[in-house]
């Protein structure tokens, strides 16, 4: 099979649009679209506020030459946002698919 973008849901915020897609074959990584052409740091700030308001909170920051992690934990999941910093946006990091689902439905209902 073909590599390809296999799940794409869309989600506005304040004005904005922002899509969440993962690749074919990949259960581990929530990739975001952002059409807007957002800063990266407009576009974590977006994703972590919504985050927290679903009940997430973040735990700890590693910083690294290109991009930041933080270490996400609620509901029961456990996560990761990797922020990078020369401009590619952030993804979100998980261990399963479970939480990679949960994760999708949390910015489909972001509206």
């Amino acid at each position: 099979m073909a590599s390809g973008i296999i799940f794409y849901r869309k989600y506005t915020s304040e004005g904005e649009d922002m899509q969440t897609f993962r690749l074919d074959g990949d259960n581990k990584h929530l990739y975001f679209k952002n059409p807007e052409r957002r800063s990266d740091r407009e576009e974590l700030a977006e994703i972590i506020q919504i985050l927290t308001n679903n009940g997430f909170e973040i735990k700890d920051k590693l910083m690294g030459p290109d991009c930041d992690l933080y270490t996400c934990q609620g509901n029961g999941l456990r996560f990761a946002i990797c922020a990078n910093i020369v401009g590619d946006g952030s993804t979100l990091c998980v261990e399963d698919e479970h939480t990679l689902e949960c994760l999708e439905q949390v910015f489909a209902e972001a509206v």
